[in-house]
This record gives C-alpha cells, sequence and structure tokens, in this order.
C-alpha cells in the first residue's frame, strides 16, 4: 500500500494533507487498483483521516461489490462527523446505485438507530431534495417530521413544492 493509504489508516490528516501537496498524484492508485481507502479508513473509525480523504474527493464515488457507499458504511457505523462532511459534498442523496438502492437513505436508516445524528445533517438531507422514503419503510416518518418541524417550524412552507412523506403527514 502506498504512503497515503498507510496515512489515512493511521488517521493522520496532516500526513494525507502533506503527501497529496507533494504530489498531487498520490491518490490516483486509488483509481487504478480500485481500492476503496475512503472506506478503509470508516472501517477503522479513522474519522480525522476519512474526512480529510472526502475534503480532498478522494473515495467519494466508491462503491463496494454489495452496492454500498462511504456515506452507507460511515451512517451504519453513526460516524456522524464523517457523514455531515460526506453529506457536504454528496451531490445527489437521491442517486441510486448500481443496485437500485438510494444514496442517502443510510442516513436517515441510522437516525433511526442512532438519534444523535446531527440535526444539520439531516435537515440538510431532507432540504437537498432527500425523499423521505426510508422512515415510512421503518415507521419512523412521523418521529423525522417531528424532528424536522422541532428544528424549524416553517420548514412546510419552505419546501412547498416537495411531495414527500413530510407533507404527506403534515396535520
Amino acid at each position: 500500500m502506498p504512503p497515503l493509504g498507510w496515512a489515512a489508516l493511521g488517521n493522520q490528516p496532516e500526513t494525507i494533507r502533506e503527501i497529496l501537496a507533494k504530489c498531487p498524484t498520490a491518490a490516483d492508485w486509488v483509481q487504478e487498483t480500485n481500492t476503496n481507502i475512503l472506506e478503509m479508513t470508516i472501517g477503522v473509525s479513522a474519522e480525522d483521516a476519512a474526512i480529510e480523504l472526502a475534503r480532498s474527493g478522494i473515495g467519494l464515488d466508491a462503491v463496494d461489490e454489495n452496492g454500498a457507499t462511504p456515506l452507507d458504511h460511515a451512517s451504519m457505523l453513526q460516524q456522524w462527523r464523517i457523514v455531515e462532511e460526506l453529506l457536504r459534498h454528496e451531490d445527489d442523496l437521491n442517486a441510486r446505485n448500481q443496485y437500485g438502492r438510494v444514496v442517502g437513505a443510510s442516513v436517515l436508516f441510522a437516525y433511526q438507530y442512532g438519534p444523535e445524528l446531527p440535526r444539520r445533517a439531516l435537515v440538510d438531507a431532507v432540504a437537498r431534495g432527500f425523499i423521505l422514503d426510508q422512515p415510512i419503510k421503518t415507521g419512523q416518518e412521523m418521529t423525522v417530521r417531528d424532528f424536522l418541524i422541532d428544528r424549524d417550524p416553517g420548514i412546510f412552507e419552505a419546501y412547498p413544492a416537495l411531495a414527500t412523506p413530510l407533507h404527506i403527514h403534515k396535520n
């Protein structure tokens, strides 16, 4: 494994920055070898390194053999700082992976098991158009609805065009 990989697994964000500053192509091996370094970093709870990799754009589009993304892994492991960072880089939370799963679904799924999910991350996910299908499937739509209303009572008016379970269960 190249030095960038060892720095990532060792949770050394400063070293990651130094390596990328000195050698901008240091991350090319990630694409060339199909190594999911961001997923590996999340898996060993190297939060600072995972955040640095995400900020550097490394591994954001990675998908494992089961169709899981780095956002899926961070959500399931309840690594909320990483989830927040990944949400900043996620272009479309409604995008579907090659298995047809909605990319952002794991964020709301994990919320039912880990309510310490930062409120801003959840509100941002909804505000960016993430349709709340997952909470309906898990029976959590009212929890999410109440949470969002508590956070911002005017949320319905802010997103009037959204036809989400949030709006369906408005009253």
